[in-house]
């Protein structure tokens, strides 16, 4: 290695670089896979969720039921109650969005009177 003047005029020598740490060939094809692997997975997923939203669509349902005592709702809807006069029979009225992986909807009547909605 050269003696090269330093400031005040000292001879200093240049330290060599350390040799650079590099993986072997077998670990960088590996984690080159993985990244591979996982980037394809996100362009799939997201290739899904745009023909998920893509392929929605909402329709609005109304059902009447006559003599119920009970509203029993399953499930965390948004529900909205309107009053009616006493003895008019229950209108459900419900406005679903559906796609490819579309929601499961029932209405039964249960005992003494009730209508459950799941």
């Amino acid at each position: 290695m050269p003696a090269l003047p330093d400031e005040v005029g000292r001879a200093s020598t240049l330290a060599e670089p350390a040799a650079a740490y590099r993986a072997s060939a077998l670990v960088r094809r590996a984690l080159l896979a993985l990244a591979a692997v996982i980037a394809l997975a996100m362009v799939a997923l997201g290739t899904l969720s745009l023909l998920d939203l893509a392929a929605r669509h909402t329709t609005e349902e109304r059902a009447t039921y006559t003599d119920v005592r009970a509203l029993v709702v399953d499930d965390a809807s948004d529900i909205r109650l309107t009053s009616a006069r006493a003895g008019a029979p229950l209108q459900v009225v419900a406005r679903v969005t559906e796609g490819p992986a579309s929601p499961e909807r029932r209405a039964r009547r249960a005992a003494r009177g009730a209508v459950q909605r799941r």
